[in-house]
């Protein structure tokens, strides 16, 4: 009496309940002969280990953790007892800035504690969720870059701005798409290339929370300017004007070009 939970089951206690059990009578020939209420008995009721889950969180790196849904699945009848909260452990699990890890963690949410009438009666420690965090897109640019034609690409500086607070991240390089945009010697044509810059790769101890396909940058290949030289013409008075042979100097490698023709200023 007085020791029952909502479901009318007896109270799990640390320590035993004195002399709750009693004989409730006597049978045999001589039964008459005999009382019984001074043999008593103690109980111990242990705290029934809660089975369960906790939904699996996720959220993007840097971004506040959201714990998962709890879902308590063997409660006793109509028990009063609910999850106060989910913890994240992430003990060895953080980066520089001390947030979680992109990646997926095992078992990393866990009951914070119990509450209601009848929390007493249970342990949590089984509770479990998983929980995964996405790598973040980095944003940001990679500067202009501007060379001659027939030149080596030069890379423009490289701007991240979405790191998240004292991350050690940056970028390992800048790579050029080309693809379709050359001449026959292999090099980039001449014009404006938009976002044909791109990240390479990113290097830094928290590099893996990241992603980077979004950083990019144009570039322009000013057309080179031809050397050489026309041959001297010579004609008559009143004669046709014979253009000199044409010599170019400096095409670049096995690209195809020659004049079109000559004019006389």
């Amino acid at each position: 009496t007085g020791n029952t939970s909502t479901s009318g089951h007896l109270k799990a206690s640390d320590t035993a309940y004195v002399g709750i059990q009693s004989i409730s009578a006597l049978t045999g020939a001589d039964a008459a002969n005999y009382t019984y209420a001074n043999v008593k008995g103690d109980y111990v009721v242990d705290k029934l280990a809660l089975t369960g889950s906790i939904a699996q969180g996720q959220t993007t790196y840097g971004s506040a953790l959201v714990a998962g849904a709890v879902n308590l699945t063997n409660k006793v009848g109509s028990d009063v007892v609910s999850a106060t909260g989910v913890t994240h452990s992430t003990t060895g699990l953080t980066s520089t800035s001390g947030h979680l890890k992109a990646g997926t963690h095992t078992a990393l949410q866990s009951l914070s504690g119990l509450t209601g009438a009848d929390a007493a009666n249970y342990t949590f420690a089984d509770v479990k969720g998983d929980y995964v965090v996405d790598k973040l897109a980095l944003t940001g640019s990679i500067a202009q870059g501007q060379t001659t034609y027939g030149s080596v690409l030069v890379a423009g500086t490289v701007s991240l701005t979405n790191t998240v607070g004292s991350d050690v991240v940056s970028a390992n390089g800048v790579a050029f798409n080309t693809t379709g945009n050359t001449s026959t010697s292999a090099h980039l044509k001449a014009g404006t290339h938009t976002a044909i810059q791109f990240l390479s790769g990113l290097t830094g101890d928290d590099a893996a929370n990241y992603t980077f396909a979004d950083v990019k940058g144009d570039y322009i290949v000013d057309k080179l300017a031809l050397t050489g030289s026309i041959a001297q013409g010579n004609s008559t008075y009143g004669s046709a004007l014979m253009a000199g042979a044409v010599t170019l100097t400096n095409t670049v490698g096995s690209d195809v070009v020659s004049a079109n023709g000559v004019a006389f200023n």
